[in-house]
């Protein structure tokens, strides 16, 4: 429909950004006993997460927005370990969670180091590989403009 654009795209990212840490809010106050148990491991996927962050900023000086497989599957662990816990109690699919930030967060890490420029709905590595492909040799044949020519 041509209605996404790249601020959309990264006002969805914040959203998604400020819906879990809501859910991990109200997790703390109803299940202190779990995130504390949990407490390591949520430690080393929130590191994973800023360190993507970090990288995002230095290189492009915006947050990621890559919105991949990865984080799709992500996603949707998450909402599975958020009803299990919340309407069952059972906080063992937080594993599950857990490992999928860690995949998604080095896919993204990997794909920001790799693109030249900051991009939006990159799916998976194997895009960014493409698309980074495609990026550098628009450049190499990019038609040079007449102040070039003079110049040289």
């Amino acid at each position: 429909m041509g209605v996404s654009t790249p601020r959309l795209r990264q006002a969805d990212s914040w959203a998604d950004i400020c819906l879990y840490v809501c859910v991990a809010a109200s997790a703390w106050l109803v299940y202190p006993q779990v995130i504390l148990s949990f407490q390591i491991p949520l430690l080393v996927a929130i590191a994973a997460q800023l360190i993507l962050f970090i990288t995002s900023l230095i290189k492009f000086q915006k947050f990621p927005s890559f919105h991949t497989y990865t984080a799709k599957i992500w996603g949707l662990t998450l909402l599975v370990a958020t009803i299990a816990l919340f309407g069952y109690g059972y906080s063992q699919t937080l594993w599950l969670a857990i490992a999928l930030c860690m995949i998604n967060s080095l896919e993204e890490i990997i794909m920001t180091l790799i693109l030249p420029t900051w991009q939006c709905d990159v799916l998976s590595i194997f895009h960014a590989i493409s698309l980074r492909q495609t990026l550098l040799l628009s450049e190499l044949i990019k038609p040079t403009t007449d102040s070039q020519i003079i110049r040289d």
